[in-house]
């Protein structure tokens, strides 16, 4: 009933003061983590501050309550907070220049194979992933997709010396459809990197990505970075959800922050709906 009721508003004044009070949260959250705060200067790259356990926990609940809104308003919400946080930093988690994204990258970039023919980056923020991935990889043909308009502004002024990578607008749930109409029908690397927490619970993440199983090549092999608890609750169901199997494991205790990285690899041909 609540949902119905959430849905059939989606349009009033009162639901979009709504949606801005949770872009507001969720900023506050965001900032909570990664020290990203408006009107306050960053974090120095490289001093290795972490998050506190309550700003985690915050971060964590305020998206699973998120996940819970009717999936259009819950895009919405999504969308609206990453627009307004690279409004408030261009590149909120110093992907640019942070020792510890780059380590990261990193390992993320060695778990895709070279010669990969379509390679897939859900949640691309602002392009730092794809820039290096399409440089790497001169004969692949690299996508990414993010729900925010901005990100995928500053996504396409990184690459646009890049001629292989594409980048486009689209939520998780959406993304078959966004890839289908890009002429993208076999995908062949899935990369997702700190992006399933913010669909919500692992059952919401779950329901939203499994429709890419369709547009999975035999054989596509599917990398998921997150931290330990994330990766915990949704490594082994998102696989699932994709019709993969899990192949490799990686635990990384990096000084800064620990991170897990699972990859799991399609069998026959997935026909979901």
């Amino acid at each position: 009933m609540l949902c119905t009721s959430l849905g059939d508003a989606a349009g009033s004044p009162a639901f979009a003061r709504w949606v801005r009070c949770a872009r507001l949260l969720a900023v506050a959250a965001h900032g909570a983590v990664s020290g990203v705060v408006p009107g306050r200067p960053r974090a120095r790259p490289g001093s290795g501050a972490t998050a506190s356990a309550a700003g985690d926990w915050l971060h964590r609940r305020l998206y699973e309550g998120i996940g819970l809104l009717p999936p259009r308003a819950a895009q919405r919400v999504r969308g609206g907070f990453f627009d307004t946080l690279f409004a408030v930093a261009p590149d909120p988690w110093n992907y640019a220049d942070r020792p510890y994204e780059l380590r990261k990258r990193e390992a993320l970039l060695r778990q895709v194979p070279p010669d990969a023919g379509v390679v897939v980056e859900l949640g691309c923020a602002d392009g730092h992933n794809l820039r290096e991935l399409g440089t790497r990889m001169p004969g692949s043909r690299v996508m990414g997709l993010d729900i925010s308009a901005r990100a995928v502004a500053g996504a396409r002024r990184r690459v646009a010396d890049v001629p292989n990578v594409r980048v486009l607008r689209g939520s998780v749930a959406g993304a078959g459809r966004v890839l289908d109409a890009a002429g993208v029908h076999e995908v062949d690397v899935l990369v997702v990197a700190e992006t399933l927490y913010y669909l919500g619970a692992p059952s919401v993440a779950t329901s939203e990505i499994a429709g890419l199983a369709r547009v999975l090549a035999p054989g596509a092999r599917i990398v998921l970075l997150h931290p330990p608890s994330d990766a915990r609750r949704f490594h082994e169901p998102v696989l699932r959800a994709l019709r993969a199997e899990p192949v490799t494991h990686d635990a990384f205790a990096d000084q800064e922050r620990p991170f897990v990285i699972d990859v799991g690899v399609v069998g026959d041909r997935c026909d979901a709906a």
